[in-house]
């Protein structure tokens, strides 16, 4: 038995055995399972947004590939035109990438959170 449950068990002797044990301990399992369940529908959240995050970005790279191709044949305007939309596509990448960054780390953590409740019961 987990030692956060051993600690909920001594409280619930504490507290009488006219049945209020079991109840606290049925709380304690509700709301851990609760716990358990939001994290889930969070990771699965940000497993979400990090696919289509990964997509556009997939979106955007195939974009920059082109505009490379392109840069080395233009010259004059069209050249400068295709180095703005470049710098503006490189912008919108690294956005995304750090946008991407975030959800993983925020991820990481949910899942740390889900494993610290999970060892608690």
């Amino acid at each position: 038995m987990p030692y956060n449950k051993r600690i909920c068990l001594i409280f619930a002797i504490m507290l009488g055995l006219s049945g209020c044990g079991d109840e606290v301990i049925e709380k304690i399992d509700s709301a851990a399972n609760q716990a358990k369940s939001l994290t889930q529908e969070a990771t699965d959240f940000f497993d979400k947004h990090q696919e289509e995050l990964q997509s556009s970005l997939d979106e955007e790279q195939s974009r920059l590939k082109r505009i490379s191709i392109e840069l080395k044949s233009a010259s004059g305007e069209a050249k400068d035109a295709l180095l703005a939309e470049r710098d503006s596509l490189l912008k919108s990448f690294e956005d995304k990438s750090d946008m991407m960054n975030e959800l993983k780390e925020r991820k990481i953590k949910r899942l740390e959170e889900l494993s610290s409740i999970e060892g608690a019961k």
